[in-house]
């Protein structure tokens, strides 16, 4: 079994072998065995068939000794145990030795007191039915019941046909001829024939003259433009000062509001971008920008960290930039563009939002497709 020396132990060794040992002294460091110690070792110990014994006591003796305060870490040998010992300044410690025989197992604990029953659980899916059983024996037939009333007569039955004619009886003589009728009338005129097939083309006829040329019409209204591009800038500087929370204001000029027209929707892609600037008092900050759609945060925001690296400029600055685009109906909608300082709190660097005309311009493109 391997066993763990402690750091106290190994110091007291060290020290140990320090004053009882011949040593090279080399500036600050001893070497035992060698004249070049390691020049990162206070004793550098080097053999190949020695090693190192310390202070070997009985048990009684170990325990005789009372070290005084300061003796923390010290060292011996107990040659009754075959173990080391150190002094952790107020009693002996077993430092390492060969282990003991693992003790007997100890009697079992008596069994823990029945859980509550759990939930009872989901009941399963119903089975498919089985197969139908086979008929039972027919049973005895009942006695005969009484006779019914007499049903009313049934109606009168079809007619039979008529019986075959009899045999013609022989021809009788012919009687004189009588006086010729009048004429009759001429029978209805019979239907009409189908029609003929069509002859052939005769020749084409001249050309005639064209007529005269009509007068020019009036030209029609131009069609309808069906997208818009506008573009905006911020006209003034727009300055804010931590507050330690996010406020935030309308960038100057960054605002568009537009009417749909009833039965009409209007698709608008918006981008805004700009350079956000930290006022120099040498100290990192944050600037938030956000589109606004009818009073509303959209989801088209940024966070910029402008960072003041404390050098010889006045002032450090970031880029921003966002986008969004959203379908609106009919009804009056309002577009703008909005930022805050995001930190940090407290007393500290001014954050501008939105140069004015000729510096750090903040912008809004709008494409309104209709």
């Amino acid at each position: 079994m391997i066993k763990i020396f402690s750091f106290k132990s190994v110091c007291s060794v060290i020290v140990v072998m320090a004053l009882w040992s011949t040593a090279t002294v080399a500036q600050d460091n001893v070497g035992i065995g060698t004249t070049t110690p390691h020049e990162n070792a206070l004793l550098d110990v080097s053999s190949t068939n020695k090693g190192i014994l310390v202070p070997r006591l009985n048990t009684l003796q170990r325990l005789g000794v009372n070290p005084v305060a300061g003796a923390d870490g010290l060292l011996v040998y107990d040659t009754d145990l075959d173990e080391f010992w150190y002094w952790d300044g107020t009693q002996w410690v077993q430092s390492a030795g060969p282990a003991g025989p693992a003790g007997p197992t100890g009697p079992a604990g008596p069994t823990g007191p029945q859980g509550p029953a759990g939930p009872a659980g989901a009941n399963g899916a119903i089975g498919p039915a089985g197969p139908a059983g086979a008929n039972g024996a027919t049973g005895p037939a009942g006695p005969a019941g009484t006779n019914g009333a007499t049903g009313p007569a049934g109606a009168n039955g079809a007619t039979g046909l008529t019986g075959a004619n009899g045999a013609t009886g022989p021809a009788g003589a012919n009687g004189a001829t009588g006086p010729a009728g009048p004429a009759g009338a001429n029978g209805a005129t019979g239907p009409a024939g189908p029609a003929g097939a069509n002859g052939t083309t005769g020749p084409a006829g001249p050309a005639g003259a064209n007529g005269v040329t009509g007068a020019q019409g009036p030209t029609g209204p131009s069609a309808a433009s069906n997208s818009q591009a506008l573009h905006f800038a911020s006209q003034t500087q727009l300055t804010q000062a931590p507050t330690g929370t996010i406020s935030y204001v309308a960038l100057p000029n960054l605002t568009y509001t537009f009417t749909v027209p009833v039965g009409e929707t209007w698709k608008i892609h918006a981008s805004a971008f700009g350079t956000a600037l930290n006022l120099g008092s040498f100290r990192d900050c944050v600037a938030q920008f956000e589109i606004f759609v009818d009073g509303a945060q959209s989801t088209a925001l940024q966070r910029t960290y402008i960072s003041d690296l404390n050098t010889e400029l006045t002032f450090a600055y970031a880029t921003w930039a966002i986008g969004y685009a959203a379908e609106y109906t009919a009804g009056s909608h309002t577009i703008d563009v909005r930022g805050a300082h995001a930190g940090p709190s407290g007393t500290g660097t001014n954050v501008q939002l939105a140069g004015g005309v000729g510096g750090f311009q903040s912008h809004l493109n709008l494409l309104i497709i209709k």
